[in-house]
């Protein structure tokens, strides 16, 4: 049996309500993660090519691309040492997660 309280939220105007705060709450989650879900791609990685940690990253394979050009290391050796560099330079200017992965 039907009392009249539980008529009135069962009707039309509650669950055009209850859409319309639906409605609501996707549209500020798509305002607040609007960046996270459309951002453009910088540059490979997500960096961008002007910032320290895209520089530092071209400075450290620079010099490993010089090492390997003189034969103090093969392309193996500098391509562990890049991977290692990469961390170090996202550490160094405060974009990494402070683990520099195992050689």
């Amino acid at each position: 049996m039907r009392t009249d309280r539980s008529v009135r939220f069962d009707g039309l105007f509650a669950r055009l309500v209850a859409l319309a705060i639906a409605a609501l709450a996707g549209l500020a989650l798509l305002w607040i993660h609007w960046d996270d879900l459309f951002a453009e791609e910088r540059a490979v990685g997500g960096l961008d090519p002007d910032g320290p940690v895209a520089q530092c990253i071209a400075e450290e394979k620079q010099t490993l691309d010089a090492l390997v050009a003189e034969g103090s290391f093969s392309e193996e050796q500098a391509a562990r040492a890049l991977q290692g560099a990469e961390a170090r330079c996202m550490d160094r200017f405060g974009a990494g997660n402070n683990q520099v992965p195992t050689q």
